[in-house]
């Protein structure tokens, strides 16, 4: 046998060898790059067995199978490797295909053509050659641990690749074949014995990582347990563990305290212990349910070795083992004997309550019709009517703070409320100081043995006499005051009644002002204080189509200020502010009351004329127009000179739209500007709109 036929036996017993290794550690931890390891291993050994100087004696077919084997064992070694390294490696991926590929095909060609072996075998060796010493720079150079099977798979590696590349020239020099097998065996082996190392102290290095995340887990959970067991420790309430006997097997100093006994002398005892026959039934019925997983809660009377009686309040959480067997119960222990005395002394009170439970709902009857009304005028009526049900009275009125002084808003049971009504009082009166001081009802028993009592008005008629601050946000806002025709009519039993029923009034009127407050601003624009533009229109609109059905009179007068931009750069926009709202003041002095005026835009007004004709609307704009170009405007000792042009529209059979007849108005303003300003316009067919 020549030598190097035992050789080649031996290589490629030994790659089959170490391909078997690889495939045993696989099955042992399922590395994938491992089988792929394997994979190669045994294709390495296939191409020893079809050595290249068997290509000699048998042919191309032998150097494919070569070829092919190598090629393969490659792609595996390289692939093995890009897992293997994870991230760390970038993946060739394409190009690894592609080249392979070529390989293929010029395995495939050059057998076809039958050219020398060594020609065949060139440019497979020198690819091979280059990726085995990829191989090698990927683990010297990626590889994170510098370690002794690092540099043993990475040399080796580039060895591979440097023989790989110089392979073609065994077939010349058969000294050099000996040399090179020498070499390629021992590489063999560094290049398995190296991956064999790396792939252990990764595993050595991952095995170091996980006991350390481990012992910092290990640690973590101590310091959790510890500050758990400190928690339940200097936990306010009780807690305790009991097995499904019902013996304490832990308690905290808390469940120590509440069950009056000495640290320690818990554990090792039962509940029964502790509880009556009938209070322990409770309990193992409640145990019977926490066997199926309930959780609840329940009060129990716990009778102390010193006989004290305590309530507390159970809160039972079953335990089971991981394999789903009772062990007992976790209970939370809440002292309520407290508030068991103060459930009592409740019950005391609800049952004294019912005599004023009449009086209560009827407060609480009369408060919500009161609090449901949003006008300001029907609210007061509705205080008054259901303070009747409240507190009875002979007459009553409501007093509203105007500044420094107070106006009676609302008035029941006199006999011209009209009298009364808007009428203003002083706020600084000795009674009214004395309740709005007190800031609680103040009583006179008969008015005409106190001194204090001013008579104003109609109230001749009262003795007794209570005022009752209407107080909101700790503000007194008013009073409410009640009258009788009977002296001592009042007590502070009804006192009491009519202060709740005079704090829900102060709310109710504060919030009806808001809420008209907020209504007014929702439609008005905040400078002028006149209809903004949706609200204008919206009022507008409503007219427009009730006098157009109707066919009657109706009119719009669309205004503009002169040059009033020049008003705002020489004097300021302050100044230019005071003249719009002087402006809208004179405007409005001119109108009815049933007329509707607001701001167009900027310094555009529109008004709306319902029930009036063209030669009415125009004298209404004369007027207008005469009353601010005669009197300038005054703003801070400055006289301000403002004229403004004016445009009437009417409406009449072929206008059909609201807007249609603002349009017109707006093109009879255009004309008056036109034609000068400072004057009045009436539309006419053949107008012309405003250009821009």
């Amino acid at each position: 046998m020549e030598s190097w036929v035992a050789s080649a036996i031996g290589m490629s017993i030994s790659a089959f060898a170490v391909g078997m290794v690889y495939l045993f550690l696989h099955r042992q931890y399922h590395h994938t790059f491992l089988r792929t390891w394997a994979i190669g291993w045994a294709l390495y050994g296939i191409a020893v067995i079809f050595e290249v100087r068997l290509t000699f004696r048998y042919g191309a077919p032998f150097l494919m199978a070569n070829q092919a084997a190598l090629l393969g064992c490659a792609v595996m070694m390289l692939l093995g490797l890009e897992s293997f390294l994870g991230r760390r490696a970038p993946s060739l991926g394409r190009l690894g295909i592609f080249v392979a590929i070529l390989m293929t095909i010029w395995i495939i060609t050059s057998s076809l053509l039958e050219l020398l072996p060594a020609v065949q075998q060139l440019p497979n060796a020198l690819l091979l050659g280059m990726g085995y010493a990829y191989l090698g720079w990927l683990m010297l150079k990626r590889f994170p641990l510098h370690t002794v099977g690092r540099l043993m798979s990475g040399i080796g590696f580039l060895g591979w690749g440097l023989l790989g590349i110089l392979s073609p020239l065994w077939f010349w020099q058969e000294s050099l074949q000996l040399l090179g097998e020498a070499i390629t065996w021992a590489l063999h082996i560094s290049v398995a014995l190296g991956l064999l190392l790396a792939y252990f102290e990764m595993l050595k290095k991952d095995l170091e990582d996980s006991e350390q995340r481990y012992r910092t887990l290990v640690q973590a959970l101590n310091e959790t347990e510890e500050n758990y067991r400190r928690v339940v420790q200097q936990q306010g309430d009780g807690v305790a563990i009991v097995d499904e006997n019902e013996v304490f097997t832990f308690v905290n100093p808390a469940s120590e305290d509440i069950f009056g006994v000495p640290p320690g002398g818990l554990v090792n005892h039962t509940l029964r212990e502790f509880l009556s026959p009938e209070q322990f039934d409770i309990v193992r019925a409640q145990t019977s349910q926490r066997r199926g997983g309930l959780t609840s809660s329940y009060d129990l009377e716990i009778t102390r070795p010193d006989g004290k009686v305590v309530n507390v309040l159970v809160k039972a959480t079953p335990r089971f083992d991981p394999e789903g067997h009772f062990l007992g119960t976790l209970g939370v222990f809440h002292d309520i004997t407290d508030r068991k005395r103060a459930e009592a002394e409740i019950q005391r009170l609800l049952i004294a309550e019912r005599t004023y439970r009449r009086q209560a709902e009827t407060l609480r009857d009369a408060t919500t019709v009161m609090v449901a009304a949003l006008d300001v005028e029907q609210l007061l009526d509705h205080i008054l009517v259901q303070l009747e049900n409240v507190v009875a009275y002979d007459s009553a009125c409501i007093f509203l703070f105007e500044g420094d002084q107070l106006r009676a808003v609302a008035a029941h049971g006199f006999d011209h409320p009209e009298n009364i009504i808007n009428q203003y009082y002083p706020a600084n009166s000795l009674l009214t100081s004395s309740a709005s001081t007190l800031g609680h009802p103040l009583l006179i028993a008969d008015v005409r043995e106190d001194k204090r009592f001013e008579y104003w008005g109609e109230s001749e008629h009262v003795r007794g006499w209570m005022c009752i601050p209407l107080v909101w946000r700790q503000k007194v806002v008013g009073f409410l005051t009640v009258d009788s025709r009977t002296p001592n009519a009042y007590d502070e039993e009804q006192a009491t009644l009519a202060q709740a029923f005079a704090n829900q009034a102060a709310l109710a009127i504060q919030n009806s002002r808001l809420f008209q407050e907020t209504r007014r601003l929702a439609v008005t624009d905040p400078l002028t204080g006149l209809y903004n533009r949706r609200q204008l229109f919206d009022l507008a609109r409503a007219q427009f189509e009730h006098y157009r059905h109707h066919q009657g009179r109706f009119s719009v007068v669309m205004m503009d200020m002169d040059h009033f931009s020049q008003v705002n750069n020489i004097y300021g926009h302050q100044v230019g502010d005071v003249a719009l709202r002087t402006a809208t003041q004179r405007i409005r002095g001119v109108l009815r009351e049933g007329d509707i005026v607001g701001r167009y835009g900027g310094e555009e007004f529109l008004a709306v004329l319902p029930d009036v004709d063209a030669a009415h609307a125009l004298q209404v704009a004369e007027r207008i127009r005469r009353t601010m170009a005669e009197t300038p405007i005054t703003v801070d000792l400055l006289n301000v000179r403002v004229t403004i042009s004016l445009g009437v529209a009417v409406l009449d059979a072929d206008t059909l739209t609201l807007d249609e007849l603002i349009d017109r108005a707006d093109q009879a303003l255009y004309k008056s500007k036109r034609t000068g300003r400072n004057r009045v316009s009436v539309w006419e067919p053949g107008d012309q709109p405003p250009t821009e």
